[in-house]
């Protein structure tokens, strides 16, 4: 991938007939040498060609000006005061870089090639099929001013070629396993967007190493500010491009969850949603439209996985719901290579679509009866229990076998089963929430260990440290209980903390949950000072401590060397059973839901989802 930047683009023969898209794009076309009236770019893109009127477009650049007072760009040189003075000047000619000359503004037109979605129940679906007529464009800066905007900020100035590859391998190695938004294809084409290029850089550079423990955020950031700055400027046409775009956006989270603001995950997230409903995405039969299904697809399961967890973390509403989706699931052949990778983003979005249960009644939960607690306990059964042998943790022989995307898997399964016993447990088996929300702790602190072991904690994303704070919980509850096994416990939470501090590099807030940690190892626990804890009913305690296997077996269907605590899983000896008992009694009076308090976003105002 050698896509040159626009300050080094060698002059080239013009041709003397070009498309819409390739002139607003500054592309060769070959318009003029296809009989089938279609160029290769537009055809390769499944886009609507149609030949570039020269003269209309000189007598757009003509046209009075409007006047403009502010700019939607926010960088640290501030160039609302030379777009200002171009604006007072009324010259067009301001520009005078070369580097602008090859990305200059394009002339902005309805894409009446990707229309939008109109629901079949709506009333205006019957205009659908009118015929469609061009829109003079609402929102864009008179071309001079535009052209200034992209001259200040450097927006369509990338790194160096071989920078930009860099990056891109970073983000296919260590990202796309969970986002698999972009394909290299992308990137290879001739005139490859500048925005995806600018997003990879983004992201590429946030995945990096750390050098003298120093953030990388601050590169990463000014590719942010280019990024907002072509969206604003609507440099980029393709709507499938911008949609890939903000999608890489929903892992920017430098801003506390309690910040309101636009530059958050949360904001890019609901855009992209809103965006990919206006193109119908959410309905499988608009799919046939496109000449690349699979990453539409791709695309809105991805949304789909990301509207979940960030529901799950903050609690929020969620913009997606598997009901408003008729969507078919995803399989391999949507990928562009049938590779393990694949294989993990499908699992992955399997198990979101239990997490979306989960979460469904987490403000309500007053109301969840006992079997729909069973149900969305037997599909986390059933989702570990029909993964392909590829993407297990051991082999058959029992083996462990090292993955980072398969163990991160594994990680949100434990997650979403110690979310399920502290929303519910309490429903089902409140004398098991404890037991099994301790054993799924210590499982996800064993795969953390091994991912630092092999030194990626690095490549983690955001949303680690949302599951590293649910895994300390059950820790620092059993210490609580049991101040005698705080030795076992301490070994969990110092693997945790670890992490953490390794987050913390690049996800600075991540020193909130720190800070909370090492709060509560320290506090003694008194029931007086909180006396939820002692508002269980004595009545709905058992009156035998005996291990339900069944649901520990289920749930935990691991060699018994996965974790310390499997020895709760496996009760097949009276000094086991011994071990369930007093493990269970006194915890089972005390919840954590208090714990869970000591977390809760108002008291750390801190991001975790990405």
């Amino acid at each position: 991938m050698t896509p040159p930047s626009a300050s080094n683009t060698k002059a080239r023969d013009r041709a003397r007939i070009v498309c819409n898209h390739c002139h607003a794009r500054k592309v060769r076309c070959d318009l003029q040498k296809q009989e089938s009236g279609v160029c290769s770019n537009c055809e390769r893109r499944g886009q609507h060609c149609q030949r570039h009127n020269e003269k209309a477009s000189r007598a757009a650049q003509n046209r009075a000006l409007p006047p403009v007072t502010a700019s939607p760009v926010s960088v640290a040189s501030n160039p609302l005061n030379i777009v200002n003075e171009a604006l007072c000047t009324g010259h067009p000619g301001v520009v005078t870089s070369g580097r602008l000359h090859s990305a200059s503004h394009q002339t902005i037109s309805s894409p009446l090639d990707q229309s939008g979605y109109i629901g079949e129940q709506s009333l205006m679906s019957f205009s659908s099929s009118a015929p469609r007529c061009a829109m003079a464009d609402t929102g864009s800066f008179p071309e001079h001013i535009h052209n200034e905007i992209l001259r200040v900020t450097g927006a369509v100035s990338l790194p160096s070629p071989s920078k930009v590859q860099v990056f891109a391998d970073t983000y296919f190695q260590h990202l796309y396993h969970i986002a698999p938004v972009i394909d290299r294809a992308d990137l290879a084409a001739e005139g490859a967007s500048i925005l995806l290029q600018q997003v990879i850089c983004l992201i590429g550079s946030q995945l990096r190493y750390p050098r003298d423990h120093q953030s990388p955020t601050p590169l990463s950031e000014s590719c942010y500010l280019k990024i907002k700055t072509l969206i604003y400027t609507k440099q980029e046409h393709d709507n499938l491009a911008l949609l890939k775009t903000l999608c890489i956006l929903c892992f920017w989270i430098v801003t506390p969850p309690m910040v309101v603001t636009l530059d958050s995950s949360y904001h890019w997230l609901g855009v992209a949603v809103r965006l990919a409903y206006q193109m119908g995405l959410h309905r499988e039969s608009r799919y046939s439209k496109f000449s690349n299904p699979g990453v539409a697809r791709r695309i809105m399961w991805f949304l789909f996985v990301v509207d979940k967890l960030q529901a799950a973390a903050f609690g929020r509403p969620a913009f997606l719901l598997s009901q408003n989706m008729d969507l078919r699931p995803l399989d391999l052949e949507d990928f562009e290579a049938a590779d393990t990778s694949a294989e993990i983003f499908i699992a992955h979005t399997k198990l979101n679509m239990v997490l979306e249960r989960i979460v469904e009644f987490q403000d309500r939960n007053a109301g969840i009866c006992p079997e729909k607690v069973s149900g969305i306990l037997n599909d986390l059964e059933q989702w570990l229990a029909h993964l392909p042998s590829s993407l297990r943790l051991h082999d058959r022989s029992g083996c462990k076998l090292y993955r980072r995307g398969i163990s991160e898997m594994h990680i949100h399964y434990f997650t979403c089963i110690i979310l399920v016993f502290h929303l519910y447990g309490q429903t089902i088996h409140p004398y098991m929430a404890p037991i099994s929300s301790l054993v799924a702790s210590s499982c996800m602190a064993c795969l953390y260990q091994e991912i630092d072991d092999h030194d990626e904690t690095n490549y983690l994303t955001p949303v680690h440290n949302w599951s590293l704070m649910v895994g300390c919980i059950p820790q620092i509850h059993r210490i609580m209980m049991f101040p005698e096994d705080q030795d076992l416990c301490n070994t969990d939470l110092d693997t945790f903390v670890t992490a953490l501090k390794c987050m913390s590099l690049k996800w600075p807030p991540a020193n909130n949950i720190l800070t909370t940690i090492d709060r509560l190892r320290t506090a003694k626990f008194d029931p007086k000072t909180h006396p939820s804890e002692t508002q269980q009913k004595e009545d709905s305690l058992p009156t035998s401590y005996e291990a339900p296997a069944p649901i520990l077996t289920s749930l935990f269907p691991f060699p018994k060397d996965m974790c310390p605590r499997m020895a709760l899983v496996y009760s097949d000896s009276g000094a086991s059973s011994t071990i369930i008992e007093n493990a269970v009694a006194p915890a089972a009076k005390y919840t954590m839901d208090w714990i869970f308090d000591e977390f809760d976003l108002d008291h750390l105002n801190l991001p975790f989802v990405g």
